[in-house]
């Protein structure tokens, strides 16, 4: 059965999630309403949101079409990615406009997976909001990324970290996580920067 590691910051049951209603928006306005109450871009949207990159669709509950329809902030028409994740907490905070559309950075950000210490760190120009990665096998990780949280989940085949933050925390160029446990190897690494754009990445 899947196991989550770690999720910090707070509980599932502390989402507000009032109504369980299946069905899908159907109009522009359902964005950034992830959990279906009626009410657009709350803290309990992004943490309903960042649980999806670790435990996938079952973070939406019975909502699963309304809340992947009304994932898609930046209405690019791909739900479900790191940069709308990044714009919707934005919104939240009071950075961003719900309006906004933010293109991609120039930059790439390189991962490097250090196999004896089991440090993943990262280097890029940019500030970035949030980092996902998806390993090969069951890990133990640890946040080294200061002011962040993580959300960790492995089912014995595969491994998800989500490195995030609620408040407004960013991730300049340094060591993200420890990995104890050695992954087979990585399967992919997703992120954005802390205003919403996507990055290319490179391991």
């Amino acid at each position: 059965a899947n196991g989550i590691l770690s999720v910090e910051a707070a509980t599932y049951d502390a989402l507000a999630v009032t109504e369980r209603i299946v069905t899908v928006p159907d109009s522009i306005d359902a964005v950034g309403d992830i959990n279906f109450n009626e009410i657009a871009f709350e803290v309990a949207d992004g943490f309903m949101f960042s649980l999806y990159f670790a435990i996938g669709n079952r973070a939406f509950d019975s909502h699963v079409e309304g809340s992947v329809a009304a994932s898609d902030v930046n209405r690019d028409g791909v739900p479900l990615t790191v940069e709308d994740f990044v714009l919707l907490t934005d919104v939240v905070i009071g950075t961003a406009s719900p309006e906004d559309r933010p293109t991609p950075s120039p930059n790439v950000a390189t991962f490097t997976w250090d196999t004896v210490t089991g440090v993943v760190d990262v280097a890029t120009p940019d500030t970035l909001g949030a980092v996902w990665l998806v390993l090969d096998g069951y890990v133990t990780p640890t946040l080294l990324a200061d002011g962040m949280q993580m959300h960790a989940t492995g089912d014995g085949d595969t491994s998800r970290i989500f490195i995030y933050s609620l408040d407004g925390h960013t991730i300049k160029s340094g060591d993200l996580v420890s990995i104890l446990r050695y992954p087979r190897g990585i399967f992919s690494i997703e992120t954005a920067t802390y205003d919403g754009r996507a990055v290319t990445t490179a391991l």
